[in-house]
């Protein structure tokens, strides 16, 4: 676990259902009757929480798919523990 109570290799909830978008992504969570709309960067992170990618081959990840348009390395690893983060307080993320 990170300092901040983050998982190094977070997983999502195996029962959600995810969907591309033009834009980013939709996820619906069947439980509790909902629907979470990701924006591109998002749900870039969210595609990678399968529980093998660590929190810094996301942000590497992240940096590839933007090429010159991405931030700094450690802008980028904050913008994905950001993400990160918010799905776990929607309880979007298997617990640790």
């Amino acid at each position: 676990m990170r300092a901040d109570s983050l998982p190094e290799f977070p997983r999502a909830r195996g029962d959600l259902f995810y969907q591309d978008v033009s834009d980013g992504g939709v996820l619906f969570d069947p439980g509790k009757e909902r629907m979470v709309v990701l924006n591109a960067g998002a749900a870039f992170v969210w595609t990678c929480c399968d529980g093998s990618h660590s929190i810094d081959q996301i942000a590497r990840e992240l940096a590839d798919s933007l090429g010159d348009r991405a931030p700094a390395p450690a802008r980028l690893v904050e913008d994905v523990e950001s993400s990160l983060q918010n799905f776990r307080r929607q309880g979007l993320l298997e617990e640790a």
